[in-house]
């Protein structure tokens, strides 16, 4: 903030009239039409997983317009047999490759002890496994009450104040009246309170 830095501010910055080239018309979490000379098309992203707005420059037929309030999948998802979810095809064992690791025993939040059962990660059709990639299966575990907490991996640790945004997919089902946090970040060491550490 303007105090000399001892404390962090929201600050609203103008958004953007126009999306550029190469960009996701969605890229602010709300649609933004092209800028001039660029038209806007569906292309694969996500390794082909889904279909995206982009804004592509030259070339190539004029897109049909689409409805500001229209998602960004515009292909129906395929929804997994065996997960019921569209973005984890198969769910994998989480091993040792995978950046996510049981959290500490206990948490201020967790009076009884943070749990890692009932956990998995997700892998393609060629069983490809997806190493920074998380599955809660509640279907697996018999005691479905409790705190269960993940915690990425060191090599995941960045420079709170580099990061521009994060973006991650979350897809869930089933799950009424479940209270969930699908990511959650903060600094370390930690230190209350919580909004001073940029939690």
């Amino acid at each position: 903030c303007s105090d000399g830095g001892s404390r962090f501010c929201f600050i609203c910055k103008p958004v953007a009239a126009c999306t550029q080239a190469n960009q996701d018309n969605y890229i602010t979490g709300n649609y933004i039409p092209c800028c001039a000379g660029l038209t806007e098309q569906t292309v694969p992203c996500d390794g082909g997983q889904r279909y995206c707005h982009m804004c592509m420059g030259g070339g190539g037929p004029a897109p049909t317009p689409l409805s500001p309030t229209r998602r960004r999948a515009t292909v129906p998802p395929t929804v997994s047999t065996q997960t019921g979810l569209s973005i984890c095809t198969k769910k994998a064992t989480l091993g040792s490759s995978s950046i996510w690791r049981r959290d500490g025993p206990h948490t201020s939040n967790c009076g009884s002890g943070t749990r890692s059962d009932g956990a998995y990660s997700c892998a393609d059709q060629q069983g490809n496994v997806d190493s920074t990639s998380i599955f809660m299966d509640l279907g697996s575990v018999s005691n479905k009450v409790g705190c269960f907490i993940w915690r990425s991996s060191s090599t995941c640790n960045f420079p709170m104040k580099s990061i521009a945004r994060i973006e991650f997919d979350a897809e869930w089902t089933g799950c009424d009246n479940l209270w969930m946090a699908p990511l959650w970040t903060f600094s370390d060491p930690w230190q209350a309170p919580q909004g001073t550490s940029g939690e």
